[in-house]
């Protein structure tokens, strides 16, 4: 079967596309334009309109929270019995209006009405305003909380009313409290966002308006439909009831008229097209011709690696997505050469561990002498030489059995407990640890006995200089790795020799080292779980030794 070229194929796709991009670019234009004007237009409208609401509801929730606090309950009732001064309940007063962003004035009356305390610009409340608090509190016996209400002068900007009756320790009504907010914060919301709007109160009353044309000659505002006309201009409405607050909030987007926009942009979609089809043969065909020298050359390089030098690398220049592939294919490359070095290199260790393992998995001071311990345990019948028998057979089973690969914390807990034990055993009171391993750590993997010989250590060194030892070994993770810490209270080590060890733990070859142990769980962590995961060691003469393994989590470790 004989293949088309790829030059040929784009060529040929090209034409055979470009006659129905007329239609396909006509029809998603149409379709933008609509969702536009009826999607996007409802979007924005109630977007601004939920902004506002959030703002009246969150202000709302202020108020009535200070106006039915008790605090401001007792201060109030102190101030109608004169125990506290105006200037005290101003202080107050001011002090919580700052928080809101808003500007309000408190009015204080007492049982007759008569106003005792009022925060109000000027002289003070003019006489319309003193008795319209007189027909709120009048109000207040039919309602059990807060009472609203809107206050409005024509031709001013009107305020939203929260009234309050206060009460003393007997349950008879001591006056009330009143707070006049301003709509001008409210409008200021709408001009920073750039949106107008209205709120009003159930009757139509106007609290705030971003516009002084949408007020009629008695300051309400009662549209009947989903859209309203000012200024000669159609504008979408969103209108929302909050009944919490007693008000209602409208906002508006401009309908603008998109019939000439729509006729112009579909004179240049038609010129567009035309050219299109016109030059689009020749301009498939330089594409083709461009994209073929790229590909050729991808092409022949690709054969050279398959059938060449692995180390051989893509040599391509375009300046283009092909360079890119290029540049992605020897990254591939250099990752998949590093990752059959360390392969290598692991399978190596794991080798040089199996076979130290089988030559001499452990110590053989420690078999010699737990040997004697149980041959003088039996000697002298202590029922223990059998269970100590069986924990060292299981240490023995475990240590020999598929010496590579990972295992659970939980499962080399489990075997490291054994080793622990007979220390114990054999040494009758000398050796103690501590085990301090979360529930949340048992399942991370980790290294088949990558603990024991810390401990080992620790026993081998501490013991023949000093009567006892305690050694404690803890787990802790965080989002990246698990942390394994061996800690013992042994004489530590000098300066000179934990330098020592942290290069040998820290080169990736070294001599041989009578502490070739720690040298291959700290290369051996590197290698299986990758960057950042390894040793550290620390120590203070007279005060003991550290050894923290820290381990990545597995998709870290990929």
């Amino acid at each position: 079967m004989v293949r088309e070229s790829y030059q040929e194929k784009l060529s040929r796709q090209f034409a055979r596309y470009a006659a129905g991009m007329a239609l396909v670019f006509f029809t998603v234009f149409t379709v933008i334009l609509l969702i536009y004007t009826l999607g996007f237009n409802t979007y924005l409208n109630a977007k601004n309109n939920e902004l506002l609401s959030h703002a009246f509801l969150e202000s709302y929730q202020q108020y009535t929270d200070f106006l039915t606090s008790k605090d401001t309950q007792t201060l109030f009732l102190r101030h109608l019995n004169g125990e506290v001064s105006d200037n005290y309940i101003s202080y107050w007063f001011n002090s919580f209006v700052l928080t809101t962003g808003l500007s309000s004035e408190l009015i204080l009356t007492d049982r007759e009405n008569e106003i005792v305390y009022a925060n109000v610009d000027g002289d003070g409340p003019n006489t319309h305003q003193q008795y319209f608090d007189q027909l709120v509190q009048q109000n207040l016996d039919k309602n059990n909380g807060v009472y609203i209400t809107t206050y409005h002068l024509f031709r001013n900007t009107g305020k939203y009313v929260l009234s309050a009756p206060l009460f003393r320790e007997d349950g008879f009504a001591a006056g009330a409290a009143s707070i006049y907010i301003d709509g001008s914060g409210w409008e200021s919301i709408m001009l920073q966002n750039q949106f107008d709007g209205v709120i009003t109160d159930e009757e139509g009353w106007i609290i705030a308006a971003s516009n002084r044309t949408l007020i009629d000659g008695v300051h309400r505002f009662q549209p009947d439909s989903g859209s309203t006309l000012y200024e000669g201009r159609q504008y979408w409405m969103a209108r929302t009831y909050q009944p919490r607050c007693g008000v209602y909030i409208y906002t508006f987007v401009k309908n603008s008229g998109l019939t000439s926009y729509y006729a112009i942009a579909l004179c240049a979609l038609i010129v567009l097209v035309a050219a299109l089809l016109l030059t689009g043969r020749t301009f498939a065909r330089r594409i083709a011709d461009l994209n073929s020298r790229s590909l050729a050359t991808l092409h022949s390089e690709l054969t050279a690696i398959q059938f060449g030098d692995g180390s051989h690398r893509v040599e391509l220049h375009t300046g283009d997505e092909f360079e890119t592939i290029a540049d992605h294919i020897n990254t591939m490359l250099d990752h998949l050469e590093s990752l059959s070095s360390r392969n290598l290199e692991l399978a190596q260790l794991n080798n040089q561990m199996e076979r130290l393992q089988l030559e001499a998995q452990f110590d053989p001071h420690f078999l010699y002498n737990t040997l004697e311990s149980i041959r003088y345990a039996i000697r002298l019948g202590d029922r223990d030489a059998d269970f100590i028998i069986l924990k060292l057979t299981s240490l023995l089973r475990y240590s020999i059995d598929a010496p590579e690969g990972m295992v659970s914390l939980r499962s080399d807990l489990l075997h490291l407990r054994d080793y622990l034990t007979i220390i114990q055993y054999r040494f009758q009171g000398r050796f103690h640890y501590n085990l301090d391993i979360p529930d949340s750590c048992l399942d991370h993997p980790c290294l088949r006995l990558c603990l024991q010989p810390i401990v080992e250590n620790s026993v081998k060194y501490v013991l023949q200089r000093q009567q006892s030892l305690t050694v404690t070994i803890r787990a802790w993770e965080d989002e990246d790795f698990l942390y394994l810490e061996v800690v013992d209270d042994g004489a530590g080590m000098s300066q000179e020799l934990l330098e020592e060890i942290r290069h040998l733990i820290a080169a990736k070859t070294a001599p041989h080292s009578t502490h070739h142990g720690l040298k291959n769980i700290a290369r051996r962590l590197n290698l299986q779980f990758g960057a950042g995961s390894g040793m550290e060691l620390d120590s203070v003469p007279g005060q003991g030794t550290r050894v923290l393994l820290r381990i990545a989590h597995m998709e870290e470790a990929s």
